[in-house]
Formats: C-alpha cells, sequence, structure tokens
C-alpha cells in the first residue's frame, strides 16, 4: 500500500478499551502508529482481554440496557434472575452468564397497558432443560467451554426426568436415540424464558387485567453460527498452534474486533486511499486470508459437529417441540417466539402464502413447514404460524417465527404486522423494512393481537436485535404504532 493509505498512518484505540488494550498490547499509549503495528503486537502477545479479570470479560457500558428508556414510557426487564446464555466469547463481548433474554413494553395508552408477570418454564421444559449453573458446571468438569460441546445430553444431578425418543438414530443399527430419565437436554446457547402477558384497562382509578396470554421465548441458535463459535476456546489437539495463529490474524483483520480503531475499520476491506482508489492488490491479499481462516474454520467446525447430532439446528427444534407435546394441554403457551430458527427448508413460494398461515389447517405455509420438517408436524396441529420472518442478509437459515395455540383463535384475531421479506405488499417506505436495515438484516417478526371484531388489542414482536443498537432500535419499533400497546421479546 502506498503511504498515503489510512492503514499507514496513526490511529487512537476506542476509549472504552483503550486502556486494556494497552497494557495487553505492551503499548506505550493509547496510539498506535500503524495498523500494521497493531497487527503485530497482536500476532505476538495475543488478542487484547484473554486473560483479564472475570468482571472485565464483559463491557457494561457497552452492552448494559436501562430499566426505562429516556423520553419514552418503554420498560425493559428480566422475567429471570437466572443466566440466560453461555459462551466463551471473547472480551469484552463475553455475555456469558448475562441475562440477554429480556421482555420490553410500552405504548400504553390512558385506558389500556401491558403488564409482565415472571412464571416458570412450561412442563416438562421446567425440568428437562438444563440450566445455566448446570451447563456450567458441567463444561468445567469436563475442560470444555465450547458451545458444540455443551448441546445435547448432560447428566442430571438429581432426580429422575422423564424419557422420550429423539429424532435421530442412535447407532449404526438404526435405532432411534433416547433420553433417558437421567439426563437433562441443552438446546441452545440460550435457555428459554417464560412470562405471562396481561392487558390491563383502567377502572376507576387502578388497572384490571382483563385478558392475559402465557409466552415462551427461546433463542435456536442457528447452526451456520455455530461456526463463529470455533474462535472462542483454543483447541486441545495438535492444531492448536494453527488455531492460536489464525485466531490472532483473524481478530487483527475483522472490521468487527471491538477495540480496532475506527480510522483502520472502514478501511481494511478495500483500503481506499487518501487518492480515492482501491487497490487491487491488497484487496486479493486481504480475501486470501480470509479464505484461509474460513477454510480452517469450516474443518474445525465440521469435526466437532459431526460427533454431535444434536448440533443440527432442526433436531435441538424438533427436541423443543416434542418436550411442548409432552406436556399438557392446558400448560403450553399461548405464544411462542422463537429467533434463530433454520427455515431453509421451506420453499420460496411458501413464503409468499404466509398470510393464512392462522386459518383452520394452518395454511399453506404451515404445511410447507412440517413438509420441511416432519418432526415439527404433531406441533403445528395444535399451533398456527401466526408470522415468519428471515434474515434480510442470510435468507431463511436465520428466521424470526412466531407461533400461537389454535386454540386461542377462537376468541382472537392475530394478524401479520411485518412481511416475510421480497414480498410485493411491503412498499418501498416500509417503517418495517427499514428498522431491518438498522438492524444488519436480523429478523425482528411482529403480529397485531386484536379481539373478535377487528380491534387492536396488542402488538407484540420477537426479535433478535444488534446489541449495541438495541435502544435505538427498540425506540423506533414502539414508535411505528404508538397508539397500540406493545411488546418486544427476545435475544437483545
Amino acid at each position: 500500500l502506498p503511504d498515503t493509505c489510512a492503514l499507514k498512518g496513526p490511529a487512537v484505540l476506542p476509549y472504552a478499551v483503550a486502556t486494556v488494550v494497552q497494557q495487553d498490547l505492551d503499548l506505550s499509549g493509547p496510539n498506535v502508529w500503524s495498523w500494521g503495528e497493531l497487527r503485530d503486537k497482536v500476532l505476538e502477545h495475543g488478542r487484547p482481554f484473554e486473560n483479564v479479570a472475570d468482571d472485565q470479560r464483559f463491557s457494561m457500558q457497552q452492552y448494559g440496557l436501562p430499566g426505562t428508556i429516556p423520553g419514552t414510557d418503554v420498560s425493559i426487564e428480566a422475567t429471570t434472575d437466572e443466566p440466560t446464555f453461555f459462551g466463551n466469547y471473547a472480551p469484552p463481548d463475553d455475555l456469558d452468564g448475562q441475562v440477554i433474554d429480556l421482555v420490553a413494553t410500552g405504548n400504553a395508552q390512558q385506558s389500556t397497558r401491558l403488564r409482565v408477570t415472571r412464571l416458570p418454564l412450561p412442563s416438562p421444559l421446567q425440568d428437562e432443560i438444563a440450566t445455566y449453573a448446570e451447563i456450567s458446571e458441567v463444561q468445567k468438569a469436563r475442560g470444555d467451554f465450547t458451545t458444540t460441546g455443551a448441546l445435547g445430553l448432560l447428566p442430571r444431578s438429581q432426580g429422575d426426568g422423564i424419557e422420550f425418543e429423539l429424532p435421530f438414530p442412535g447407532g449404526s443399527n438404526g435405532d432411534v436415540a433416547v433420553k433417558a430419565a437421567d439426563k437433562k437436554v441443552v438446546l441452545s446457547d440460550h435457555i428459554p424464558i417464560s412470562f405471562r402477558l396481561s392487558l390491563e384497562r383502567a377502572d376507576q382509578g387502578t388497572w384490571v387485567g382483563w385478558a392475559d396470554f402465557s409466552v415462551l421465548s427461546m433463542n435456536m441458535l442457528v447452526y451456520e453460527y455455530i461456526s463463529y463459535n470455533f474462535w472462542n476456546t483454543e483447541p486441545k489437539d495438535d492444531t492448536w498452534q494453527a488455531w492460536r495463529l489464525a485466531v490472532r490474524l483473524r481478530a487483527a483483520m475483522d472490521p468487527k474486533t471491538k477495540w480496532m480503531p475506527p480510522e483502520y475499520k472502514e478501511h481494511l476491506r478495500t483500503s481506499p486511499c487518501l487518492d480515492g482508489l482501491r487497490h487491487q492488490r491488497w484487496t486479493e491479499l486481504y480475501d486470501s486470508v480470509w479464505k484461509w481462516i474460513r477454510s480452517a474454520q469450516a474443518k474445525g467446525v465440521e469435526a466437532s459437529t459431526e460427533r454431535n447430532p444434536l448440533a443440527r439446528g432442526e433436531v435441538r427444534l424438533a427436541v423443543l417441540a416434542r418436550l411442548l407435546m409432552l406436556g399438557e394441554e392446558s400448560g403450553r403457551p399461548d405464544f411462542l417466539f422463537l429467533q434463530e430458527v433454520g427455515l431453509a427448508g421451506v420453499p420460496d413460494g411458501a413464503w409468499e402464502q404466509l398470510g393464512g398461515s392462522t386459518a383452520p389447517g394452518g395454511g399453506a405455509f404451515g404445511a410447507a413447514v412440517a413438509a420441511a420438517y416432519p418432526a415439527l408436524k404433531e406441533l403445528l396441529q395444535v399451533y398456527r404460524v401466526a408470522n415468519a420472518s428471515p434474515n434480510r442478509r442470510g435468507g431463511a437459515r436465520d428466521s424470526g417465527l412466531i407461533l400461537v395455540k389454535a386454540s386461542l383463535l377462537a376468541q382472537y384475531r392475530v394478524t401479520p404486522l411485518t412481511h416475510a421479506g421480497g414480498r410485493a405488499d411491503a412498499e418501498p417506505g416500509d417503517a418495517y423494512e427499514k428498522l431491518y436495515g438498522d438492524n444488519a438484516g436480523k429478523p425482528i417478526v411482529g403480529v397485531q393481537v386484536q379481539d373478535r371484531h377487528g380491534t387492536p388489542l396488542a402488538n407484540v414482536f420477537g426479535a433478535h436485535f444488534e446489541k449495541t443498537k438495541t435502544v435505538q432500535n427498540l425506540k423506533t419499533l414502539f414508535g411505528i404504532d404508538p397508539g397500540v400497546p406493545t411488546m418486544v421479546v427476545g435475544d437483545f
């Protein structure tokens, strides 16, 4: 690169992380003379934050959320005191042990509002899905902190659960695998949350509940995203040296690296210099390095997932469906809000028929989901697909999904608010589509609950927000239809 390129010029480390980065990379101050110097320091000393104390692995300044968003009536709350996420991400992004599955409510009117009440997980999920504490204990005992290593079956610390068949062969003889009574299941790197959503009316100075809906929400962890976790734990076999080189080089060349100076972030991919020209040779080198990194990642992930049948997203979703169907009908939640659901097997044409999926029989879209994923057929006999929406950049392999109990539709109407994507009725100025762009394409899926006469009662959404944009995205989402009480649940 010529000397006029930004990558060859000085830069300042981001203020929030400068002190730790400076110490870990043995820099004389918060300034670096060039991207090349920063890269060499990372290769020599390792990624910053790797050896920080536990209380520094997570940045509250970067990820903390207010209880109430200033200037609005939007409140954000947790429905559990127990952590809902386990992982081993590089600091300051290590959200392990945090509650990141949350609920936001707002847009209260003079006469109506929404209220959230904590609920335990419905039976048998409460007894069969491993808690964060149980997962963490097994990880420490095994010395394996990878996501793939945790997914699947864990030994139950006490008592007995239920035994049921799993949706994959149990061995070379083709017998069906079984979840034994002395095991629990781990279906994602998230633990589901459960709560009651009450619609309250003002009555002579007090709020009186007149409609209640039970809700279960869970991020299912898309299979393709498991590959990102490959870089979170150093392997214990003879590939550790190559892994260490790759993970350091990857951090130094990734514009998304949180401690990367902003002067370098915008120039890493194409490196336009001060003369405004792209430098083809740099781009070719940059792409070749990432090709090598992706190859190492793919081979490592394949080796770790091929030994674990529950690594597959559709298998874990099928186990969740099985658990729900094992419970009593009265105990099943009225609404299921699922994030990171893999629906790539659903034909493109079926998405265009999503609007009729709450009709008797589930409509064409529900039928297409059941045909693509037969293990969900029983669940879709008692639930209807209220709405679904794919990632605008990654497609249906990462979708948001709302299911509503079919029996509830005798009392209420549930109509889609967000578009599935690429539909003719999605106007260019659609506010939800704009929000999708602000959210880096991650799914936001919503429905409106109405009474039998079509009067709006509540807008409810499932969302997977870009963490650093949560507050702004919530303000935008609640502002689209401020005249209707609104609830947002999901991973944020």
